[in-house]
C-alpha cells in the first residue's frame, strides 16, 4: 500500500490528487492521510483526515495541533505498518515523521517537496537554519525525492542528483482550444489559488483595477482573503475556496490568467507554479513576474506580460488590456500558449509522469 500524506485539504491540491487518479487507474492500493484544517470535509474511500480545527499560517498558535498531528500519523504508520510499502510524505513537516517512521519501523519514504520550507516563510536567523537543517536530514535519509523543477536542486543544496525525480506541475488534462477575447464587453482576469499577503501583488490588483472596464475573478484562501470578501468594487467577483474542477471553470471562462511571484519572497526565485501550466493548457495569456522561472518562460514563449513588482507597472498592463484594439494581440498570445502547451505536454501525463511515478513506489 502507498501511504501519501499532505499538511493540508487535498480537495484544493491538483497535484496529489494526479497521484491518486493515477494510483485508481493502476489498481494499487493506495492510503491518503491529511489535515483539512479549517473545513469538515466529505468522507472520501482510501482516505483519513486530522479533525483538529486550525488556520494556515497560525505559526506558534498551530504548535499543538501539529504535535497532534505527528502523534496522528505516527500511530497510523504503526498500526498499518505491514501493509504500507512506501510512504509519499510532501514537505518537510509530514517527511519528519517518515523519516522517524523509517527509523522505527524501517518505512521507505519518499520526500516531496512543494516549497523550500524557509524559503517559502521568509525564515530568518535561528529558524532559517534549523529548517534548512531539517530539510537537509530528510533528505539524507529519503529512498527518494521529488521537486517541480531542476532549479530546485540548487535552491535545496542537494549534493547528490541520484535519487531526485522532477515531476512539474503539468494538469492532467487534454488540450482546450481558446475561445475569441469579445469586443465591447469588459476583459475578464482571474487569479486561482492561495492568497498570499505582500508576495503575490494581490494587494496592488485590487488597488488598480477600481473603476476600469476589466473584471477581476479571484478564488482560493489566504492571508489577505478577508480583503476580496470585503471589497466594495463591482468588478471584483470571489469565490473563496474551490476545487480544481471549479478552478480549471473560472480559468477557463476569463480572458487572462494572474500569476504574479514578487521577488520580495526568495522562494519565488524558483517558482515553478501551477498557473505557468495552467495558462499553456487553457490557451490564456498569462500575467507573470520579471525575475522568475515562469517570467523567463513566458518570455521565451511569448504567451503573456512579464513584469516588475511595481503598482505602476501593473497599472500601465492594465491600461493596454482596457484597449480594444488590443483584443486580438490577447488572442494571439493565448494561441502561443496553446502551441506551447501541445508541444511540450500534452501527453505529460502517461509519457513522463506514470512511468516516473510507477518506478517509485514499486522499488
Amino acid at each position: 500500500m502507498v501511504l501519501l500524506i499532505r499538511s493540508a485539504d487535498i480537495k484544493f491540491d491538483s497535484r496529489i490528487n494526479k497521484y491518486i487518479t493515477l494510483l485508481e487507474r493502476e489498481n494499487i492500493e493506495y492510503h491518503v492521510l491529511y489535515w483539512p484544517r479549517n473545513r469538515e470535509p466529505e468522507k472520501q474511500e482510501n482516505t483519513t483526515f486530522y479533525t483538529r480545527k486550525a488556520t494556515y499560517g497560525a505559526k506558534l498558535k498551530s504548535l499543538l495541533g501539529y504535535l497532534g498531528w505527528f502523534k496522528f500519523i505516527l500511530s497510523y504508520i504503526r498500526n498499518h505498518r505491514k501493509d504500507i510499502t512506501v510512504i509519499h510524505a510532501i514537505d518537510l513537516d509530514t517527511s519528519m515523521v517518515a523519516m522517524l517512521a523509517k527509523m522505527l519501523f524501517k518505512s521507505q519514504y519518499i520526500y516531496e517537496v512543494y516549497d523550500h520550507f524557509a524559503d517559502s516563510r521568509n525564515l530568518n536567523g535561528v529558524a532559517r537554519t534549523v529548517a534548512c537543517k531539517l530539510e537537509s536530514l530528510v533528505a539524507k535519509y529519503a529512498n527518494d525525492i521529488i521537486l517541480v523543477d531542476k532549479k530546485r536542486i540548487k535552491q535545496h543544496g542537494f549534493l547528490s542528483e541520484s535519487n531526485i525525480h522532477i515531476i512539474e506541475n503539468v494538469p492532467n488534462n487534454q488540450f482546450l482550444k481558446n475561445e475569441d477575447v469579445e469586443v465591447n464587453k469588459p476583459i475578464k482576469i482571474c487569479y486561482v489559488g492561495v492568497l498570499e499577503s505582500n508576495c503575490r501583488g494581490l494587494e496592488n490588483i485590487l488597488k488598480a483595477i477600481e473603476g476600469r472596464r476589466i473584471e477581476l475573478h479571484i478564488a482560493g484562501f489566504g492571508g489577505c482573503e478577508q480583503l476580496f470578501k470585503e471589497t466594495k468594487h463591482n468588478n471584483v467577483f470571489f469565490y473563496g475556496s474551490v476545487d480544481h474542477e471549479k478552478a480549471i471553470e473560472l480559468m477557463s471562462s476569463s480572458d487572462v490568467l494572474l500569476g504574479l511571484y514578487y521577488l520580495s519572497n526568495p522562494n519565488h526565485i524558483y517558482a515553478s507554479p501551477n498557473k505557468y501550466y495552467e495558462h499553456l493548457f487553457l490557451s490564456k495569456p498569462l500575467i507573470t513576474s520579471k525575475g522568475t522561472p515562469p517570467g523567463e518562460k513566458v518570455t521565451l514563449n511569448n504567451s503573456g506580460w512579464v513584469i516588475g513588482d511595481s503598482l505602476n507597472e501593473l497599472e500601465e498592463l492594465l491600461d493596454w488590456l482596457e484597449n480594444d484594439s488590443n483584443r486580438n494581440n490577447i488572442l494571439e498570445l493565448g494561441e502561443n500558449a496553446g502551441e506551447c502547451w501541445k508541444k511540450y505536454y500534452l501527453n505529460y501525463f502517461d509519457q513522463f509522469l506514470k512511468p516516473t511515478y510507477l518506478a517509485l513506489i514499486k522499488k
